[in-house]
C-alpha cells in the first residue's frame, strides 16, 4: 500500500476512477482514503488499468526468520510483542499446522509438522539496524514461548522459505480441491 501512490481502476458498473495521487510526487489526497481501501479489497471494488508506484532501491540488508510454536495464540502474541516493540518488518507472516503441513508435504521445506503455528518474519534496511531489530524479534519470539527460532542461513534459503510460504494456497489443493481462506492483513 505504501509503494502505491495512485491508480486508475475500472469499477464493476464500467466507470473508470483515479484514486490516491496523480504525480509522482505522490501528494497526500484529502479525505478518505480510497486508494487504501480498494487495495485493501484485493479485488473485489474493480481491475486495476494503470498504476503509479514509488520505486525503492533494495534495502542492503535482510534477516528471515522462521518462529515455531505450539499454538497459534503463542505466535499471535509475538506478532502483537514485535509491533509493540516499534518494530515493523518488511513481512510478517503466520502459516497454522495444516497449512504448515501442507507445505511440508509440497515443498519439504523442513517446517516442524508438529508445530500449531510458525512465523515467517523478514527484516529489511542498513545493517546495523537490521541486527539491532533481529536481537529484539528473536528475544520477543523466545518470550511467548518460540520452541525455535531459525534464521535463513543464505539468500537461497531466504527465497526457498519465501517461495514455500507463497505457494501456501496452491499447497492445500492436495489436500481438498476447495477451501475457505482467512488471510488477514494488518
Amino acid at each position: 500500500t505504501n509503494h502505491v501512490l495512485g491508480y486508475e481502476m475500472r469499477l464493476p458498473d464500467g466507470t473508470i476512477e483515479w484514486l490516491g495521487a496523480e504525480t509522482r510526487g505522490g501528494e497526500e489526497v484529502a479525505g478518505y482514503d480510497l486508494r487504501g481501501a480498494a487495495i485493501g479489497s484485493e479485488g473485489m471494488f474493480g481491475v486495476v488499468t494503470t498504476v503509479l508506484v514509488r520505486l525503492m532501491k533494495t534495502p542492503p540488508a535482510f534477516k528471515t526468520f522462521l518462529g515455531v510454536f505450539e499454538s497459534v495464540d503463542e505466535a499471535s502474541q509475538a506478532v502483537s510483542g514485535i509491533i509493540a516493540a516499534g518494530i515493523v518488518p518488511a513481512a510478517l507472516e503466520m502459516m497454522d499446522q495444516l497449512i504448515t503441513q501442507a507445505v511440508e508435504e509440497a515443498y519439504h521445506f523442513g517446517f516442524p509438522l508438529d508445530a500449531g503455528a510458525v512465523l515467517i518474519v523478514e527484516l529489511d534496511g542498513m545493517e546495523d539496524g537490521v541486527e539491532a531489530q533481529a536481537v529484539k524479534v528473536e528475544a520477543i519470539c523466545r518470550e511467548n514461548n518460540a520452541r525455535e527460532v531459525r534464521v535463513a542461513k543464505d539468500d537461497a534459503e531466504r527465497a526457498e522459505l519465501w517461495k514455500c510460504r507463497k505457494r501456501a494456497f496452491g499447497a492445500v489443493g492436495r489436500i481438498s480441491p476447495n477451501y475457505i481462506t482467512q488471510d488477514g492483513g494488518v
